[in-house]
C-alpha cells in the first residue's frame, strides 16, 4: 500500500473578479487516499468516510496567504478560462477583453487585448431592442490552443459571432491578430 498526498487546486470565478488558489491538503483533518495494487486491478479508497472536499468561507479565503485576486475595471463575466502551464499563463475571456494572467500572481502584470464589438454591430443590436451596455458587447466565450504560437478565441460580437487567431509568446501581441467573422 502506498499513501498519496492530495493536491487540490481551486479556482473561483465571480462576475467581477477572479481568484486563484492553490491548496495542499496536508493537514490532519484531511482524508488520505491509499492505493492498493494487485496483479489484476488497482483500486483507490479513502481512509475517511467524509467527502474529500474542503469548504472555506470568503473571509477564510481572504486570510489565506495563497489567494490572489484579479479585477478588471469595466469588465466582468470571466467565462472562458484556458490554463497554459508551459507559459505559466492563465488566458481569460471576459466582456470586451482577452486577458493573459501570470500563474505566479494573477493580480500583477496582466496583458490584455481590448476586443469590443464594432460600433455598427452595437447600434444594430440596440435597434433590435437589446441593452447596449449589457447585451450589445463582445463576450469572449471560447479560448483554445490552436498551435504552439496561436490561440483561437471567439466572442459574441453583439450578436455577430466573431473569432480570431491571437499570436502568443510571453505576452499577447495585439498587432499580430488575424481576425475573421464566423459564418453563423
Amino acid at each position: 500500500m502506498m499513501t498519496m498526498m492530495m493536491m487540490m487546486a481551486a479556482m473561483m470565478v465571480t462576475c467581477s473578479s477572479l481568484f486563484l488558489l492553490g491548496l495542499a491538503a496536508a493537514h490532519a483533518s484531511s482524508p488520505t487516499m491509499t492505493r492498493t495494487s494487485s496483479s489484476s486491478s488497482t483500486s483507490f479508497s479513502s481512509s475517511s468516510s467524509s467527502s474529500p472536499r474542503m469548504k472555506l468561507s470568503y473571509k477564510e479565503l481572504q486570510q489565506f496567504h495563497g489567494v490572489r485576486r484579479f479585477e478588471l475595471e469595466r469588465s466582468c463575466c470571466f467565462s472562458a478560462l484556458l490554463l497554459d502551464e508551459e507559459r505559466g499563463r492563465l488566458f481569460v475571456g471576459a466582456k470586451n477583453f482577452l486577458l493573459s494572467l501570470s500563474l505566479d500572481n494573477i493580480a500583477k502584470q496582466e496583458h490584455k487585448i481590448y476586443w469590443p464589438a464594432p460600433v455598427d454591430w452595437r447600434e444594430e443590436c440596440n435597434w433590435a431592442g437589446k441593452d447596449i451596455t449589457s447585451d450589445c458587447v463582445n463576450y469572449v466565450k471560447i479560448v483554445h490552443h490552436f498551435n504552439r504560437t496561436h490561440l483561437y478565441a471567439c466572442g459574441t460580437g453583439a450578436f455577430h459571432p466573431t473569432c480570431a487567431f491571437v499570436e502568443v509568446g510571453q505576452r499577447m501581441e495585439v498587432e499580430n491578430w488575424t481576425k475573421f467573422s464566423s459564418l453563423m
